[in-house]
């Protein structure tokens, strides 16, 4: 398999009065080969990225339909953990419903 890079919008989202709005997403999914690729997620000026490199015989899309969003969100997050020594939890929070969201237009987009 060769290097592949796609590219997914995720248009503004209106969630429950509780978590308000989410701002557009850009994700962009590379597979490297089969069972390695790299999540880098882009929302208003913030970005947040993780690379696999034991996804199975997955590719990245079936690989993060599969993962729960509380361990996406804990891989997208270690840069942020170091750095800060905690993570933000409004931010967590935030990411949360970028993976879910990203996760629900993935399932639509096949």
């Amino acid at each position: 398999m060769s290097e592949t890079l796609k590219v997914v919008h995720i248009p503004r989202q209106r969630h429950t009065e509780h978590q308000g709005e989410l701002d557009p997403v850009t994700a962009f999914l590379e597979d490297f080969a089969p069972g390695q690729g790299q999540l880098t997620l882009v929302c208003w000026g913030r970005a947040w990225s993780h690379y696999w490199g034991a996804m199975g015989n997955c590719d990245l899309r079936g690989f993060i339909l599969s993962c729960s969003t509380g361990y996406l969100v804990g891989k997208l997050m270690l840069p942020y953990d170091v750095m800060l020594k905690r993570a933000e939890r409004r931010e967590e929070k935030w990411l949360q419903q970028i993976v879910e969201a990203l996760k629900v237009q993935l399932k639509v987009s096949t």
